[in-house]
């Protein structure tokens, strides 16, 4: 019930503002990419948990944690809830890296994708001091979360 009642309630809020923020400060998609701009980080880390309906999996919901380390704006390395390095190429060389991790830059991409389209809901916390992504859900039309991408612990390099 208290899903549902957070649901209809970041609906009523997406009718009436586009995208919601929660908690932080009060920062709309724009102002927080200026921030993350502004912070020029190109190498950091950061860990990453990410929650998505799988298409290729009959639409069951998949979680993915990993700690990615991006140089130069990129992704260069992504370890997973245990610290091992993941070699993407013999985990599923069909499968491109944006499955296992994203870049600030490519959530802020996903937040603007979503923003255009209009059967989409948005929910977005940014983080105050430096304007990344903190909290991103997109819920589909039936009220479920289609996509949740959590994250926490941003160090720069």
């Amino acid at each position: 019930m208290k899903r549902f009642v957070w649901c209809v309630a970041v609906g009523l809020a997406l009718v009436t503002s586009g995208c919601e923020v929660v908690g932080g400060d009060a920062l709309d998609t724009e102002s927080a990419w200026a921030r993350w701009q502004a912070a020029h980080l190109t190498d950091y880390e950061v860990e990453q948990r990410r929650v998505f309906v799988c298409n290729l999996c009959d639409g069951e919901d998949q979680e993915a944690f990993a700690r990615v380390v991006v140089r130069d704006g990129a992704v260069a390395e992504v370890y997973d809830a245990d610290g091992a390095l993941i070699i993407l190429a013999e985990t599923s060389p069909d499968i491109p890296i944006e499955d296992y991790a994203l870049t600030v830059e490519d959530i802020f991409e996903q937040i603007r994708l979503a923003e255009e389209r209009l059967t989409d809901e948005l929910a977005v916390e940014f983080d105050g001091a430096l304007g990344y992504p903190r909290r991103f859900y997109v819920v589909s039309d039936n009220g479920e979360v289609r996509e949740e991408i959590l994250l926490r612990s941003l160090k720069p390099l």
